[in-house]
């Protein structure tokens, strides 16, 4: 950022400063005091707030502290005015009245207290959010759709964050002990910030003097067994706030951290894409039917190690006056993970050359295909199992400095951010290899399971004989992903007072970013040594951690391989070994890839304009139209290797040569935004809404040539004038508000994307002194598409029962998602582009359901999420495309509070995740033909929370 822009931003923040020092304030004895910022509207909020909004918020607050002698009720004004309860109820009113008041469509999940959101990962809240499929990795959500679409941008409070490998945070990384609210916007308003085009995820941290006044603290401790690791999963959280009013107004500080250590056992079992038995492939004298197709190789993984993500967020906010606000913030959180995968992959179908074809036998056909459902495999080259021993860290901080004020007639806000983010992924790679040649017989789908899956059994080898291994080789991976980036913005809202123009609201946003990549590898294999000629730390083995546990899965499979941490602790001895076998294992530091060395820039400038209405025409409307204008440059550097074929001195050499390439792009979007809001009656309304949104292209895509290598006649690389992917949205949606907490919604959505980003081979001429054309793999944007549906959402409690019916209450949504992604031939392509083909990664059916209960300080929630099939690929031939299979995942938790007496500051929660014990299962092309089946593990435990 220049010293100019740091002046502006400067000066913005010290003109919000200079405020009168009036000093009204209300009283409050509650938990929490009134938000005397009265929050500043987050993105997508509507902005400005009303003198008389800010009487009725803190009357609100004064009769929140009133004690409520009925354990089941709260008051609320007639026709959906002032809502005033507690637990549950609290938080469902908060967001139902965040969600009608909003000029945009909006989801929200409001926390009860400090660290009481209602799932035990903030990652698992969003998943219960209409319109939202999840997939699930090592019992955690990993990837994360929005009616179809990735890339969901993320912000805290406003303010984008990116993890080390992408544009978006690692959702998962978010501790949830730390969250207020989160806010899913399927539209957006033109001064949120660009770059997704499936919508944004904010998530809202509590401030200090949202708090009451005096020191606040509270702490959890969480204990959950893991019931496939056969550990504890720990979280540990200590919030401590600190709020005085001064004479020069309200001051705080608060410090909040968090600890979670995830231990994870998965126990998976794959089939590999169905392949062809070739004619030179050995199957005795059976005569199959041809083609006859069949995996070409299965494989079991255990996946054992820990999880473990600290976090700290820190935050100082002086309140001048009721009007102002002036906060500095920081938040850093840190996933690490230390894993040891251990894989056993065993070939079906033929090798590369016909002397490493298995020999076949005993082929059981599936009835009435020509898939093999059974056979005999006899190996024709020595095999043995794998051990990945992977240490990751992804880190990301965010630093922000805030200021707000806001009048009868004006509010300001600025704001000035740094965030970073770091992914480090280090690998070794140990490959032993059976002195003896198994024989193994294989079930693709076998029936004896809970679930159809491979099962495998090997013969005339003692796989816990020690004697029985050779150490084969090893392998070295090490990626290392950095950005960082400084952002500024200022926005100004103008009360009018006047219909129908209620207000005016502009702002000017400012990024600057810089990502870079660095990677390498070495590997040396042929070794054949035993465990008494390898080093210390390696010259003992151990039987793998037992996996399916309580799956009714038999284990017939179970080896030997190398203690996690006895590899970490003297991987130094094994490099020490090998670098007398190989140069490249010389020094300790990995060689890099000059080749894949990449670092870019992209810098943002945007502007934006909102005008909100107000008018009434047989009926209230209400609404905002405007646009957002983005100017993105872009620079992008990278060290290309090129190796061409020459002669020299009569021989044919391959020539390797480097040079700096420059990848620039200049680009101009216009994101226009127009909402509409009809009020029928005080609880009966209408929303229609339509918005174009961008979905900016990875970093890497952007990226110039990566390799030209002529030697083997193809390269492949980025295109740094790929542009970005739009999508138009349309969606209405009608609203009916009722009692203090209930509402039905359903919303017919039609979002048209053009421009998705697609790979490519294309023609071209690299080198023009030969005038060679090349074959060269790049994404480009290629493709149209849809994605139509709706979205049915419902919640109450049923207060109009008898007794302690009363006290039950439920909350349900459904989404439909469907459609279609349709190509254009790219020029110069050298195949046809498919004419359309279905859209990867949607659910078609997803639903949540939740049972709750609350009486005085007991309450209670089950949480079932389902999500229909999704295509995860899509492969030529299409009886391999790749599909998750349908699958549900429920969630309970039980929380009570001492309400009186010494203990009255005690509170207790229990717990079970993946109550159903919900697996991860896929299938090729045929639900018949599985490809994996992974069981995932249920936890159960509890929380003990204190606060004073």
């Amino acid at each position: 950022m220049s010293r100019k822009q740091l002046l502006i931003c400067a000066s913005t923040l010290a003109l919000i400063a200079i405020v009168p020092m009036n000093r009204a304030r209300a009283s409050n004895g509650g938990e929490y005091g009134p938000n005397l910022n009265d929050r500043p509207a987050a993105s997508g909020d509507d902005g400005p707030g009303q003198t008389a909004a800010k009487d009725r918020a803190r009357k609100a607050a004064q009769a929140a502290s009133t004690p409520n002698t009925r354990d089941d009720t709260a008051q609320a004004a007639s026709g959906g005015g002032d809502i005033v309860v507690r637990g549950i109820r609290t938080s469902l009113a908060k967001a139902r009245d965040t969600k009608r008041k909003s000029k945009t469509i909006v989801d929200v999940v409001e926390a009860e207290d400090i660290g009481k959101l209602p799932n035990n990962t903030l990652a698992d809240v969003i998943a219960s959010i209409p319109g939202v499929s999840v997939t699930r990795e090592e019992g955690e959500v990993e990837g994360l759709q929005l009616r179809g679409l990735g890339d969901v941008q993320t912000t805290i409070g406003g303010t984008p964050v990116a993890s080390g490998v992408g544009r978006t945070s690692s959702i998962q990384n978010l501790p949830a002990d730390l969250v207020a609210s989160v806010e899913v916007y399927k539209t957006r308003s033109p001064d949120q910030v660009e770059g997704s085009g499936a919508g944004t995820i904010n998530v809202v941290l509590r401030k200090p003097v949202d708090f009451k006044p005096g020191f606040t603290f509270t702490g959890n401790a969480s204990g959950r067994y893991n019931s496939q690791a056969r550990r504890w999963n720990q979280t540990y959280t200590a919030i401590t706030n600190y709020r005085k009013e001064t004479a020069i107004g309200d001051v705080g500080a608060m410090l909040g951290v968090t600890l979670n250590t995830n231990p994870v056992l998965e126990s998976s079992a794959w089939n590999y894409a169905l392949g062809t038995v070739l004619p030179r492939q050995a199957v005795g004298a059976q005569i199959l039917p041809q083609p006859t197709f069949a995996p070409a190789g299965i494989a079991l993984r255990y996946n054992d190690g820990t999880r473990t993500s600290p976090a700290i967020n820190v935050a100082l906010q002086w309140a001048p006056d009721e009007d102002t606000s002036i906060a500095l913030e920081g938040n850093y959180n840190n996933a690490k993970f230390d894993f040891s995968t251990n894989w056993l992959e065993l070939p079906v179908l033929s090798g590369d050359t016909p002397n490493t074809s298995p020999a076949l036998s005993k082929i059981v056909l599936v009835p009435g295909t020509n898939r093999m459902a059974s056979v005999t495999v006899s190996p024709a080259s020595q095999l043995g199992p794998r051990n990945f021993n992977q240490r990751m860290n992804n880190s990301n901080t965010l630093l922000k400095l805030s200021a707000s004020r806001t009048t009868e007639q004006v509010d300001l806000s600025s704001e000035v951010a740094y965030s970073s983010g770091k992914w480090d992924f280090n690998e070794v790679t140990l490959f032993n290899r059976f002195v003896n040649r198994p024989i193994y017989d294989v079930a693709f789908a076998s029936d004896r399971f809970r679930y159809p899956m491979m099962d495998v059994k090997l013969r005339d080898l003692d796989l816990l004989d020690p004697n029985q291994y050779r150490f084969h080789g090893a392998s070295q991976l090490r990626f290392d992903w950095r950005n960082h980036s400084v952002a500024t913005r200022s926005d100004v809202t103008l009360r009018t007072f006047w219909n129908p123009i209620e207000f005016l609201k502009f702002g000017f946003r400012f990024a600057d970013s810089y990502n870079s990549r660095r990677q390498g590898g070495r590997n040396y294999m042929g070794l054949e040594l035993r465990s008494d000629q390898m080093p210390d730390g390696f010259n003992k083995l151990v039987p793998i951690s037992e996996g399916f546990a309580g799956t009714g899965v038999q284990n017939n499979v179970r080896w030997l391989t190398y203690e996690r941490h006895a590899v970490r602790d003297n991987l130094e001895n094994l490099r020490k070994m090998l670098a007398t076998y190989s140069p490249r294992f010389a020094n300790e530091e990995i060689p890099g890839d000059e080749g894949l060395k990449f670092n870019g820039r992209e810098r943002s400038v945007a502007a934006y304009t909102t005008i909100g209405y107000k008018t009434e025409l047989l009926l209230p409307i209400d609404g905002i139209i405007g646009a957002r204008v983005t100017n993105t440059i872009l620079d992008n550097k990278q060290l290309v290797l090129s190796v061409q074929r020459q002669v020299v001195k009569g021989v044919s050499e391959e020539i390797a040569t480097r040079k700096v390439e420059h990848g620039r792009g200049n680009y101009v979007n216009v994101e226009p935004t127009a909402t509409m809001v009809i009020h029928f009656t005080p609880k009966l309304q209408t929303r229609l809404s339509y918005n174009v949104g961008i979905r900016r292209p990875g970093i890497d895509q952007l990226r110039s040539l990566t390799v030209n290598n002529e030697a083997v006649g193809f390269a492949e690389g980025g295109n740094p004038n790929l542009k970005p992917e739009t999508t138009t949205r349309y969606d209405s949606i009608i609203e009916y508000y009722f009692d203090q907490t209930g509402l039905i919604t359903v919303n017919p959505f039609y979002w048209k994307t053009k421009g998705a980003f697609t790979d490519f081979w294309t023609l071209e001429t690299l080198d023009t002194n030969t005038g060679v054309q090349v074959p060269v793999r790049r994404p480009y944007n290629a493709g149209d598409g849809y994605r139509r549906g709706v979205e049915v959402q419902a919640q109450l409690f049923f207060r109009f029962l008898p007794g302690i019916l009363r006290n039950f209450g439920v909350a349900a949504n459904y989404t439909y998602t469907e459609g279609e992604l349709k190509f254009s031939k790219i020029p110069n392509a050298t195949t046809e582009a498919p004419a359309t083909l279905p859209l990867v990664g949607v659910s078609r059916n997803t639903y949540n359901v939740t049972g709750m209960f609350e009486r005085g300080t007991l309450n209670a929630r089950v949480i079932y999420n389902y999500n229909d099939r999704i295509l995860l690929n899509t492969i030529t031939p299409l009886r391999n495309s790749l599909y998750l299979a349908p699958r549900g995942w429920m969630d309970v938790a039980v929380n009570y509070s001492v309400p009186d007496g010494p203990l009255r500051n005690l509170g207790f929660s229990l717990q079970v995740q993946n109550a159903l014990a919900s697996v991860r299962r896929a299938y090729y092309g045929f639900p018949d033909q599985p490809e994996g089946v992974t069981y995932m593990a249920r936890t159960y435990g509890g929380t003990i929370r204190y606060r004073f």
